[in-house]
């Protein structure tokens, strides 16, 4: 657990959303292993007291939609403020779901069970949308508040014939109670932010014996030949 956190905090306060793509091709050998995601990992279940992740249980999507005639900034998490809160924080011009489940059960869970999520795809109706800023947020018990910008314009392969898809396999970000995600949605857009969980905290495996922390295994770099 310890370990968890630390990461998850390391990941978070050491991420940066500035970074533009550089066009550094994927494939080529670095002579290490490769962290980012690229969705064919494998399961680690190598390290004494790590559990593995469900392969059907890796994948958050995240379904936001706008009905309103104007902007508004959708928060995902925090469920320490949010849970109780009318719409779970959100605007009533604001539809927050989760496709694999209930958002509000999940939110629920991460209070208790915290994630670690690494790799984000972003699906927009309208590829203006991408030029809106999003804002990573930690409120801590102290009454501080650590905010990261991450700006989805920057991330866009220039590669790419489809403007209206972001993939980004390096973005990071814990979600837990007192973490926050916030993603300004233009008036009448439907947007989808899949991300993939790395690590996950599960407390009720204590019941059953097993290990409390799941994690995926870092897929290896290839050699180009």
């Amino acid at each position: 657990m310890n370990r968890f956190k630390s990461e998850a905090e390391e990941a978070f306060l050491n991420f940066s959303g500035e970074e533009s793509y550089d066009g550094d091709d994927e494939d080529s050998y670095a002579g290490e292993d490769d962290e980012s995601y690229d969705g064919d990992d494998d399961f680690y279940t190598g390290t004494a007291g790590l559990d593995k992740i469900d392969p059907n249980d890796r994948t958050l999507t995240f379904q936001i939609e706008n009905k309103g005639a104007e902007t508004r900034v959708a928060e995902l998490f925090g469920a320490y403020k949010n849970l109780s809160s009318l719409n779970n924080g959100n605007h009533a011009d604001l539809t927050v779901g989760l496709a694999e489940s209930s958002y509000g059960q999940f939110l629920a869970e991460t209070m208790s069970n915290p994630h670690l999520v690494k790799g984000l795809r972003y699906f927009v109706k309208n590829e203006i949308q991408l030029s809106n800023a999003m804002e990573m947020l930690e409120e801590t018990s102290a009454g501080t508040t650590i905010s990261k910008k991450y700006q989805p314009a920057t991330k866009i392969d220039p590669r790419s014939f489809k403007n209206n898809i972001l993939v980004d396999t390096g973005f990071t970000m814990p979600i837990t109670g007192r973490h926050t995600l916030k993603v300004p949605v233009n008036a009448g857009e439907k947007v989808s932010i899949i991300l993939t969980v790395s690590t996950r905290v599960d407390q009720a495996k204590t019941l059953e014996g097993k290990a409390v922390l799941a994690v995926a295994k870092k897929k290896k770099a290839r050699r180009v030949r």
